[in-house]
C-alpha cells in the first residue's frame, strides 16, 4: 500500500500568494483575427473558486440565425471575416475535434458574450482588479503559453488604456508564469531539445499529487481550471524536490545520473510517487 503523505504544509506555502489563470481561444494568429473567448480562474483565500469566461461576439444575430438554419457555416464566417483559415481547418474543425464547433456555438450565446473588444478588455481588467484587491496586490498571472495567451491579453488591455498585464493597480511590477516553461524546466529540457515523452511522464507523476488535474477540452473556462491545477501541482512538486535534482537526472552524462542516485536516495525511499518519477524520466 502506498504511503500517505501530509501535503498541508506545502499547500499553505504555495497558497500564500494569489494565482489568476487565463486561457484564450482565438480565430487565428493574423492581424485580422479576433478573440473567441477568454477563460479565467482564481481562488479566494478561503479556498472558494472564481471561474468563468467572457466571449466576443463574432457574428450578428442574423448570421447566428443563418447558422442555426444551415444557411451559413462557420467556414463561411471565417472566409467572410478574413480570419485565418488554417486555424479553422487545423483546430476548430480538425478531424477528431468536430465537437469544438459545438463549443464555438456555445461560446456565442449567453450573458457572457460582449459585442466589442473594448468591453472584453474592460471585463478582463475588472477580473484582474477584483482578484488583485482580494489578495492585496499579491497576485500572480498564469497562462498556458506566454508567446500566445499572455501576448494577446497584454495587447488587449494596453489597446484600451488599461494597466498592462505585468503591472499592478499601484504601478508595481507583477510576476507572471506559463505552465509550459515550468514543466519543461522541471524535466531539464530546453524548448529546442524538448522530448515530449519526458514531459508526458512528468505530468503522469504529477497526477499522484493531491490536486485535480482536469483535462483540457478547449472551453476556456474549463481550460483555465486545468491550467490552475497543473500549475498548483508543479508548485507543490517544486516545493518538495530541488530543481537541480531533475536537471541532473535528465542529463546525458551517466556519471551525473549515478551521483544523483546517491543524493536523492533518501527522498525516493520516502515517496512512492518520486520513485515512479525517477523511473519514468530515465527511460
Amino acid at each position: 500500500m502506498a504511503a500517505q503523505y501530509d501535503f498541508s504544509d506545502i499547500k499553505r506555502k504555495i497558497n500564500k500568494t494569489g494565482k489568476l489563470v487565463f486561457d484564450i481561444e482565438t480565430t487565428g494568429k493574423t492581424a485580422k483575427d479576433k478573440f473567441v473567448a477568454i477563460g479565467y480562474m482564481w481562488k479566494r483565500q478561503d479556498g472558494s473558486i472564481v471561474n468563468g469566461h467572457y466571449a466576443l461576439s463574432l457574428i450578428s444575430d442574423e448570421e447566428m440565425a443563418q447558422l442555426h438554419h444551415g444557411d451559413l457555416s462557420w467556414f463561411d464566417v471565417w472566409h467572410r471575416k478574413g480570419f485565418e483559415i488554417r486555424c479553422f481547418t487545423e483546430f476548430w474543425h480538425a478531424k477528431g475535434k468536430e465537437s469544438l464547433l459545438e463549443t464555438l456555438n456555445l461560446l456565442q450565446t449567453g450573458d457572457n458574450v460582449v459585442k466589442t473588444e473594448a468591453e472584453l478588455a474592460s471585463r478582463i481588467n475588472r477580473t484582474i482588479r477584483e482578484a488583485e484587491e482580494h489578495w492585496n496586490n499579491e497576485l500572480q498571472i498564469v497562462t498556458n503559453t506566454t508567446a500566445y495567451d499572455t501576448c494577446w491579453l497584454h495587447k488587449l488591455l494596453v489597446d484600451y488604456a488599461f494597466q498592462p498585464l505585468d503591472t499592478t493597480r499601484t504601478g508595481a511590477h507583477r510576476w507572471s508564469y506559463e505552465i509550459d516553461s515550468f514543466a519543461l524546466g522541471a524535466v531539464g529540457e530546453t524548448p529546442d531539445t524538448v522530448i515530449w515523452r519526458k514531459v508526458d511522464s512528468f505530468t503522469k507523476c504529477l497526477q499522484q499529487l493531491p490536486v485535480d488535474l482536469a483535462l483540457h477540452d478547449h472551453h476556456p473556462a474549463n481550460d483555465a481550471k486545468a491550467i490552475f491545477a497543473q500549475f498548483e501541482a508543479i508548485e507543490m512538486f517544486n516545493a518538495m524536490v530541488p530543481m537541480t535534482f531533475l536537471n541532473v537526472l535528465t542529463a546525458d552524462d551517466e556519471y551525473y545520473k549515478t551521483r544523483l542516485e546517491i543524493h536523492v536516495a533518501q527522498v525516493i525511499s520516502r515517496m512512492d510517487f518520486m520513485r515512479e518519477l525517477f523511473k519514468n524520466l530515465n527511460k
